[in-house]
């Protein structure tokens, strides 16, 4: 038995890299969606697109010359898309008419770039982050249809090529350059900022006031206010994203606070988002509060 201690992880170590070091999927290996690689090429194709739906991530290539997504549609008349240069970068957006020179345009470019010999490809993983992934999903007025799909690299030998050299034509038809694309502004919590709720039933009245700041310290990164019928509490919190909600965990009073019993760790209150609208739960942030219920943001 201690001999096959040994051996069991020994054999699940070998079927995963027979699963993964030759770029081969199998239903075995598991989490295999789709693992069509007989390609049926079209040739001869006498129609332009009538419509298109495109999307690349590229996280292989070199990005001073390709962009990391490039992503596009031609549907009912307009064609549209937007291309990113890396993620650091916003996206440049793209929107024309699709009159008959530039869906002719649109339909050279693919035909002549070679990538139609690889139809009917279609090889995905489940569960992988972006790497080096397509989709290619095309109709032509001569009723043929083009479909490429993969994830992971697990391209055609030959496809990159084509693609690559498709890219840089999309990529020329919407005249996108790298310093079109604007440096990304960090992200800010939409929970940072004031947040104003009130409490008014049974004739009694409470303000609450939540004050989320951008960054934290070790003083916390929060503020929250309570005053009306049942007090005045003011606290220092340290504000805290838990399962999609933010908890204000209370820290210690300020020195103006008329309650003073509010227990340093408790909850000052928990404020969620739902369809963009902010709702906060009442607790210590007014100990003495007869109805805890959601209260929704005042606007």
């Amino acid at each position: 038995m201690k001999h096959l201690n040994y051996l069991i992880p020994l054999m699940m170590l070998f079927n995963f890299l027979s699963c993964n070091m030759f770029g081969q999927k199998s239903p075995e290996c598991g989490g295999v969606v789709h693992n069509v690689r007989k390609t049926k090429p079209l040739n001869n194709v006498s129609g332009t697109i009538s419509n298109i739906s495109f999307s690349l991530y590229n996280g292989e290539w070199n990005r001073e010359q390709f962009p990391l997504t490039l992503d596009f549609d031609l549907k009912d008349g307009v064609f549209s898309g937007s291309v990113c240069r890396d993620q650091d970068y916003e996206s440049y957006k793209f929107e024309y008419d699709a009159d008959a020179d530039l869906v002719g345009k649109l339909s050279n470019l693919l035909k002549e770039s070679g990538i139609m010999e690889f139809n009917n490809w279609n090889v995905v993983v489940a569960g992988l982050p972006p790497i080096y992934d397509v989709n290619i999903s095309a109709n032509f007025t001569s009723k043929e249809h083009l479909y490429i799909n993969f994830n992971g690299g697990r391209d055609p030998v030959g496809f990159n090529e084509c693609l690559q050299k498709f890219v840089i034509s999309v990529c020329e038809l919407v005249d996108y350059a790298p310093e079109k694309c604007p440096k990304a502004k960090p992200y800010v919590s939409p929970y940072v900022g004031t947040h104003h709720f009130v409490y008014n039933k049974n004739g009694k009245h409470q303000d609450f006031t939540f004050i989320v700041e951008p960054k934290g310290s070790p003083d916390g990164n929060a503020e929250v206010i309570s005053d009306g019928d049942f007090g005045y509490v003011h606290l220092r919190c340290a504000a805290n994203k838990v399962s999609g909600k933010y908890h204000f965990d209370v820290l210690r009073h300020y020195d103006d606070s008329k309650v003073r019993n509010v227990t340093k760790n408790s909850l000052a209150g928990i404020i969620s988002m739902q369809k963009d609208v902010f709702f906060l739960e009442p607790l210590q942030a007014c100990p003495d509060l007869p109805d805890r219920s959601l209260l929704e943001q005042e606007k």
